[in-house]
């Protein structure tokens, strides 16, 4: 299921690409998250922009929707 969240001002949007990656579209860029034990990311962002990014994505996959 593919959502947008806010995060520091940006309008992000994610979408899954199997069960253990995410596309995370932002203005500027796209990144590839994926998780092993926790979310990563291959491209060079700060470990508290993945670990955000990695929360609102589990929260999202973790929240029953009607």
């Amino acid at each position: 299921m593919e959502f947008d969240a806010e995060i520091h001002g940006e309008n992000y949007h994610f979408a899954p690409i199997n069960n253990n990656s995410v596309l995370v579209s932002g203005r500027n860029a796209e990144y590839i998250l994926y998780k092993s034990r926790t979310w990563r990311c291959a491209d060079e962002l700060p470990r508290d922009t993945i670990e955000e990014l990695g929360e609102i994505i589990d929260e999202h996959l973790h929240t029953p929707h009607s």
